[in-house]
């Protein structure tokens, strides 16, 4: 069997494709037939692997660690896989060099 990974046509956001699997798997949508231990088990790791590629592709803050003396700069590290960031990697990377997640710039709102 070949994978065929070409563009099929219009797509949904990865957010909207995990809500619709889950809303299938919760429904009666799937013949009763077709929900073998099997096929369940597959279905499981198939939504486990898009929940897994779609949270990489969520955007992260950077986490602030505080100057503790005069003079000094915070500094920044990503925050999803800590990496030691200077306040000048922050104005010339958008990815996170170390695990290339998007690093957003503005603060959180509350």
């Amino acid at each position: 069997m070949v994978l065929d990974l070409s563009n099929g046509g219009l797509m949904c956001s990865g957010l909207d494709a995990v809500e619709f699997f889950e809303m299938l798997a919760a429904g009666e949508d799937i013949d009763i037939d077709a929900k073998t231990p099997e096929f369940c088990e597959a279905y499981d790791k198939a939504l486990n692997r898009l929940r897994y590629e779609v949270r990489k592709s969520v955007p992260v803050h950077p986490k602030v660690i505080k100057a503790k003396y005069r003079g000094q700069s915070n500094r920044y590290s990503c925050g999803h896989c800590g990496f030691d960031l200077r306040p000048s990697d922050l104005a010339i990377y958008k990815f996170c060099p170390n695990c290339g997640r998007e690093i957003l710039h503005k603060e959180p709102t509350p």
